[in-house]
C-alpha cells in the first residue's frame, strides 16, 4: 500500500497536470507543499525526473506508479510532521 503522503504528492502532480492556469513551475508547485529528500538531499527536480520517465498517457496514469520507485525518498507535507 501506498504511503499517504507520496499519495497525497502524486494528486497534487495530477492536480498540476489538469490546471493550466497554474503559472508556477511543478517544481515551485511541490517545493511550496512538499519537502522531498533523498540521500540527506533536497530532491525535487529527481521525483520530477520519475514522473517525466514514466511517460504516462494521462496524467491520471500517474497513479498507477509503483510505490517502490519512491522508497528511496523521505516525503513530508510543509506544516506537518513526517507520516
Amino acid at each position: 500500500m501506498m504511503e499517504e503522503t507520496t499519495l497525497e504528492l502524486i494528486e497534487t502532480v495530477i492536480f498540476w497536470e489538469k490546471h493550466t492556469e497554474i503559472y508556477d513551475s511543478l517544481e515551485k508547485f511541490l517545493e511550496d507543499r512538499f519537502t522531498i529528500i533523498k540521500e540527506e538531499k533536497k530532491a525535487v527536480k529527481d521525483i520530477i525526473s520519475v514522473f517525466m520517465a514514466a511517460q504516462m498517457d494521462q496524467a491520471e496514469d500517474f497513479r498507477k506508479l509503483d510505490p517502490k520507485l519512491f522508497e528511496s525518498y523521505t516525503i513530508t507535507k510543509n506544516g506537518s510532521e513526517k507520516i
